[in-house]
């Protein structure tokens, strides 16, 4: 499974109005965030493993580099990977 996801810090910061105002533009609700550094052990608690997150400055470094190293990327904002865990382990 591949989502991204708002930390909750972000979703209480003064960011907040423009990024639901953008998420009403294309269609999609904000229902709730996780706290930053907690999204391996939220998945991990709902049956998932190798948990795998990106966040925007490891982003920025891995791909805005070149021409696209002066593009502008939103923090708090997370890509977060993971496999169901088959084990139960």
């Amino acid at each position: 499974m591949i989502f991204d996801y708002f930390t909750n810090e972000t979703l209480r910061g003064p960011e907040m109005r423009k990024i639901r105002r953008l998420m009403r533009v294309i269609g999609e609700e904000i229902i709730f965030g996780i706290d930053e550094d907690q999204i391996e052990q939220f998945l991990t608690q709902r049956g998932f493993c190798d948990v795998r997150n990106v966040n925007a400055e490891d982003l920025k470094r891995l791909y805005f580099t070149g021409l696209n190293a002066g593009r502008v990327i939103s923090k708090g904002v997370d890509i977060v990977s993971a496999r169901v865990n088959k084990t139960g382990d």
